[in-house]
């Protein structure tokens, strides 16, 4: 799935913009701890927004959150 389509995913699934950005930053490869740093969070408040997103959005884990963020950059 395309960002784009996953932003639109996002929008009717209810995710804020906070879960958002922590999916773009997964779909840049950054770990739990490197998001925490770069949004002033503790790791679990990160594990707790993408457990968010991974239910919101129906998807199995973390890998395939940042596959689908990632497709959009390659197709673009």
């Amino acid at each position: 799935m395309a960002f784009s389509s996953l932003l639109d995913r996002s929008h009717h699934a209810g995710l804020s913009g906070r879960e958002i950005e922590i999916a773009e930053l997964v779909g840049k490869g950054r770990s739990n701890c490197a998001i925490a740093r770069l949004l002033f969070v503790t790791e679990g408040t990160v594990k707790n927004h993408i457990t968010s997103i991974l239910r919101k959005l129906s998807l199995r884990d973390r890998t395939q959150l940042a596959v689908s963020v990632t497709r959009q950059s390659t197709t673009s």
